[in-house]
């Protein structure tokens, strides 16, 4: 997994070579962090150097997480890349038999914390041919809950613009926001580095015909993938079958001849009288053993997440007036009540701020506060439930 990030460099820069691409666009985020260890920068400037024998031009910018200003130690980088500055947005034309078929526009961030609204800055030449890109770190509004909202913009800001297509970097997740006038498009991160950047990863390939249409196509590249499947347990009474159901569900995110490794997370979800398996943590161990034994090589079980539920009239059981109706009418009060959640939060704070704790995990967001919830209610009826 180490050498993985590495792997899809190789594999990104195999691409552009087979493809005999005219230049390569990187959206910012290159590295981790701000200090930028001198192995990654070496392998990304020996990628740099294969494409420029290769006659592919590379035009980066830096986002919050590579920012200019950090601290990290200056390569020279082959005539083929160029590095936009935080300044002012520049433009590089880019010829193809001595004529200009490209405009790339981009600018960098100087510091981490970029609020400015920098997709405001661009605007083409248009005493300049070719297509018009914007090259830019940012996020555009409505477009992902997941990432900070660095040099945020609207979709109306990048149509504003007059680009006629914006490359984009900071969600992870590849996605098309608009197909024309302009085409707005994040390629996300060639590699999924945890279970939350489950599903295919890599770039989009971008043929322009003569008449300036763009034509996207995305191309996986990651070297393992992280997946997610739901596997309900509800009218399910035996443990063999439901172990069948799971491994069906792993295998199948896995084609047949697909090279690449699959990490794969079960989440057991529904009602059903399987949930007392899940509240065993003998059972539930016993059972995950013989998941994972059952797996075909190239799948690997990431873990299996209990969200079953008690086989219940939950409605009925709140009704009571008794300790366990009052204890499930707290938690559906508490669940979405964000003043509740805040006092939550509160009480939990010495435990993340604890130095050894706080390595391991962060303050739950609201959401994770709800889960929290949630989880102790079923916890909590599985304590205080008798038949």
């Amino acid at each position: 997994m180490r050498e993985s990030t590495y792997s899809t460099l190789e594999a990104l820069v195999e691409l552009c070579k087979g493809e005999n691409a005219l230049f390569l666009l990187l959206a910012g985020d290159i590295y981790e962090g701000p200090g930028r260890n001198l192995r990654a920068q070496d392998r990304l400037r020996s990628a740099m150097e294969d494409l420029e024998a290769a006659g592919v031009q590379v035009f980066v910018v830096h986002g919050n997480h590579d920012p200019l200003r950090s601290r990290f130690l200056t390569l020279d980088w082959p005539s083929n890349v160029h590095f936009f500055g935080p300044e002012k947005v520049e433009r590089i034309p880019v010829e193809l038999d001595g004529e200009v078929v490209a405009n790339v526009y981009g600018i960098s961030y100087e510091k981490a914390d970029t609020a400015s609204n920098l997709a405001g800055l661009f605007s083409p030449d248009e005493s300049t041919g070719g297509v018009h890109i914007g090259l830019l770190h940012c996020m555009v509004a409505g477009c992902s809950d997941e990432h900070a909202s660095y040099a945020p913009c609207s979709m109306q800001d990048l149509v504003d613009s007059r680009m006629d297509y914006w490359a984009l970097g900071h969600v992870h997740r590849h996605q098309i926001l608009r197909e024309s006038g302009p085409m707005v498009v994040y390629a996300g991160n060639t590699q999924g580095r945890h279970i939350n950047e489950n599903g295919e990863r890599g770039c989009f390939l971008v043929d322009v015909d003569q008449y300036g249409e763009f034509r996207p196509r995305f191309v996986p590249l990651d070297s393992y993938r992280w997946e997610k499947v739901d596997v309900g347990i509800s009218g399910v009474t035996d443990p063999r079958d439901l172990l069948d159901l799971m491994r069906d569900a792993c295998h199948s995110s896995h084609s047949p001849g697909d090279p690449r490794s699959h990490i794969v997370r079960v989440v057991a979800s529904g009602r059903g009288p399987l949930h007392e398996m899940f509240s065993s943590l003998e059972d539930f161990a016993e059972f995950r053993e013989g998941l994972e034994a059952s797996l075909n090589p190239g799948v690997t079980l990431e873990s299996v997440k209990d969200r079953t539920r008690p086989d219940v009239d939950l409605d009925a059981l709140k009704a009571q007036d008794n300790l366990l109706g009052q204890f499930l009418r707290l938690v559906d009060n508490t669940i979405d009540d964000e003043e509740a959640l805040l006092e939550i939060s509160s009480a939990l704070e010495p435990l993340y701020g604890k130095p050894t704790a706080s390595q391991l995990m962060s303050s739950p967001d609201i959401e994770g506060l709800n889960s929290l919830v949630e989880s102790a209610g079923v916890k909590g009826l599985d304590l205080m439930y008798k038949e």
